[in-house]
């Protein structure tokens, strides 16, 4: 080996050398157990950032720069602890949440279902509801914000009241700010949404509430309270309509005029939200579903003018039973949510059945003799018009002989027939028509009955003596009027 090659080789070995004390590799270190309190302890320094100097993760960093992306100045909204508290009343349980300043669930005190279980109208499980609004970074849902409170949980006492307020504070000062007003005696809560100081973020010239409601099924007979389930609505030019409801199909209908409320409506029971400005058009859907816990699925889009969410806007909410005077009293034609039949009969049943209904109401306990003595107090008030009915029919039965010696005699003539028949209706001083007039005068007092007990839910779950559900004796019950003779006539 000559000289250059050896220092060729002294040169190389102490490459390497250099390069393995550079380049070396770090010392691995065992694992620290999750429930190793002593090793997280031990393997913090004294020059390391402790528990009382947080660093903002890496994590939370990026989830805060999209949020920021998304929701422009309402990210400062979007994060905080969820708090509940429930308000009970002599009529409900409403549970509250801070995350999204809304009603999680209604629970109906005074119901229950066809199971006997706590009657809960709708829970988070099977109701959706969105306030969006487009701002300059695309839609953001109100019902997706973070609220503050100083609300907590109470029991209101006879005749108070409580105002729940909800306030989500953005990083600029403004802020979009919740009201509720709960009464102990009533199933309806005002409500109020304020947007202050947003002129500049919100884009849109409507904010669009989505509200989406599986409504859950509530009485035994599952055909039935499907058929009776409907999306409702009222304008002031059209009054009151809904999708129709007996339908195995997908239904979609759109209004472009102001609507004044609109409601979830089942057989005994509503979900509802009024407007007092109106709003100003919405859509309405409903589709039927397969599971036998609900009886369909409703879904309603309804417009509101920004300019009144500036101001502040005034709604309401209704949760509770179809109860005609109840209903009344809520907002213009919202006891249509209870259907009364056609329209005739509809007159018919708002202006003397419910009034007597309620009147023996007052002052009798049992329904089943509630029930007995209207129908007896309707055949008195119609005998007249019956006793006009079975005299001319009588007539009649009394002339058959002689009208069937006509018919042979004329043999056959139809217009030597009807010639001498009504010579003999002279003569006899019968009119045939006087029997069916009175009849006519009666069917709106009839079907005003047909109509009125099978949806009234006072009758709901109550028996008497070998019936165990009122509004199905019911039908047994009208049958037992006039009817009997209209369908032996």
């Amino acid at each position: 080996m000559d000289r250059n090659q050896a220092i060729g080789l002294v040169l190389i070995a102490g490459l390497l050398i250099v390069y393995s004390l550079v380049f070396k590799p770090p010392v691995q270190e065992e694992p620290i157990p999750l429930n190793d309190t002593t090793a997280v302890t031990s393997s913090v320094q004294p020059n390391e950032i402790t528990a009382s100097e947080p660093v903002e993760k890496p994590d939370q960093q990026i989830q805060d720069s999209l949020l920021n992306s998304q929701y422009g100045a309402f990210a400062s909204a979007m994060n905080g602890a969820e708090e509940t508290f429930t308000i009970e009343t002599k009529r409900a349980k409403y549970n509250f949440s801070t995350i999204g300043g809304a009603v999680e669930s209604v629970e109906l005190k005074e119901y229950k279902t066809h199971s006997k279980k706590p009657l809960v109208l709708f829970d988070e499980s099977s109701n959706r509801l969105q306030m969006q609004i487009g701002t300059t970074t695309g839609v953001v849902d109100l019902t997706s914000l973070n609220y503050s409170t100083n609300q907590r949980s109470q029991v209101l006492q006879a005749g108070d009241s409580v105002t729940i307020n909800f306030v989500a504070t953005l990083a600029d000062g403004s802020s979009v700010q919740q009201s509720y007003t709960i009464y102990d005696d009533k199933y309806d809560l005002n409500y109020s949404l304020k947007l202050n100081g947003m002129e500049n973020k919100v884009l849109t010239n409507e904010m669009t509430i989505v509200w989406e409601d599986n409504m859950k099924r509530f009485e035994h007979n599952l055909e039935d309270a499907r058929n009776k389930a409907t999306l409702r609505y009222y304008t002031p030019e059209d009054g009151s309509d809904n999708l129709k409801a007996i339908s195995s199909s997908s239904q979609q209908e759109a209004v472009g005029m102001p609507i004044k409320w609109a409601s979830f409506s089942q057989h005994f029971f509503n979900a509802g939200i009024i407007a007092d400005n109106g709003f100003s058009s919405g859509i309405f859907y409903s589709e039927p579903v397969a599971d036998t816990s609900h009886v369909e699925l409703g879904k309603m889009e309804l417009k509101v003018p920004i300019s009144d969410l500036y101001a502040g806007a005034d709604f309401k909410y209704y949760f509770g039973p179809n109860k005609y005077n109840v209903l009344k009293k809520v907002t213009d034609s919202y006891e249509d949510n209870v259907y009364m039949g056609y329209k005739l009969v509809s007159w018919v049943n708002k202006l003397i059945i419910v009034q007597l209904f309620s009147f023996l109401e007052r002052h009798i306990a049992n329904y089943g003799i509630i029930i007995i003595i209207i129908v007896l107090i309707i055949k008195l008030a119609l005998f007249p018009l019956s006793r006009k009915s079975y005299l001319s029919m009588a007539k009649m039965k009394v002339l058959k002989p002689e009208l069937d010696a006509l018919k042979e005699k004329t043999g056959g003539d139809m217009q030597a027939m009807q010639q001498e028949q009504m010579k003999l209706y002279r003569e006899m001083g019968v009119n045939p028509i006087s029997g069916c007039v009175p009849l006519v005068l009666q069917m709106p007092f009839l079907f005003a009955m047909f109509f009125f007990f099978p949806n009234s839910i006072e009758l709901r779950g109550e028996s008497f003596l070998w019936a165990h559900d009122l509004p199905l004796m019911t039908y047994s019950s009208t049958c037992h009027l006039p009817f009997h003779s209209m369908v032996h006539t």
